[in-house]
């Protein structure tokens, strides 16, 4: 009869003890070998769930992931305060329409003188001296066109009384022929303002004839200042043309 002898090595003991070790729970009431098994692939199943609902975007993808971009969107909102830039229209102050008118007033600031309105498409202008108002007309016109230019917007052609009246509508035109408001076309050789009033040859009122004027030259029967400031008569043709002043009456 042979004797049964354990195996020999230490890798036979190591499969033994496997063996033991794996049916040690053999003998309980309910043990079920595979439940081991079967418990870690449910493990595996609800990690795969929890890792699907973040993928899915869940309540934090549709939460603190839009609020940022919200908060971005807010941002360019700061790009609104853009609109500030209506203080441009602080450049409108820049822009003076009225400081256009100041140099109608000339050199009249008498607060007594009359408002008036100048001829249109004549490129006049207002001024004012000594208490009366002035249109300084830069077109040239003959005598007669010149002063129905004038009336069409009530006045007439000016009446010089004395000489810093004198001066002054010299002073408008410097060096230039300018139509007065004399003429002896009623009576040859007797002068008279377009008001009626007779300047010359009366002692009475203010005159300031070039030497040897008025001389009548060629049918000359309107008044006008001389390039040099002093009076001349002319005719009262409208092929002559000077440059013209109305007055205020």
């Amino acid at each position: 009869m042979s004797t049964l002898r354990p195996p020999s090595g230490p890798g036979h003991w190591l499969l033994c003890g496997a063996l033991l070790l794996e049916c040690a729970g053999c003998g309980r009431v309910g043990y079920d070998p595979l439940a081991s098994e079967r418990d870690a692939g449910a493990g595996q199943d609800a990690g795969g769930l929890d890792a699907g609902s973040n993928e899915d975007g869940g309540a934090w993808t549709d939460g603190a992931a839009p609020d940022a971009g919200t908060a971005v969107a807010d941002g360019g909102g700061a790009a609104d305060s853009g609109p500030g830039t209506d203080s441009g229209p602080a450049s409108d102050s820049g822009v003076e329409p009225d400081s256009g008118v100041e140099p109608d007033a000339g050199p009249g600031t008498d607060s007594g003188s009359p408002p008036i309105t100048c001829p249109t498409g004549l490129t006049c202008r207002v001024e004012h001296s000594g208490g009366g108002s002035y249109c300084a007309c830069n077109a040239t016109r003959g005598w007669a066109s010149a002063r129905i230019a004038c009336q069409s917007v009530g006045l007439d052609l000016v009446r010089i009384d004395d000489a810093a009246e004198d001066a002054f509508v010299t002073g408008l035109f410097v060096g230039r022929r300018i139509w007065i408001g004399g003429t002896d076309e009623t009576t040859e050789g007797t002068w008279l303002w377009t008001d009626g009033a007779v300047f010359w040859p009366s002692a009475g009122l203010y005159a300031n004839w070039e030497a040897g004027e008025p001389d009548n030259a060629r049918e000359a029967d309107c008044a006008f200042i001389e390039t040099t400031g002093g009076w001349d008569d002319d005719r009262c043709d409208p092929l002559v043309m000077y440059r013209f002043v109305c007055e205020a009456p």
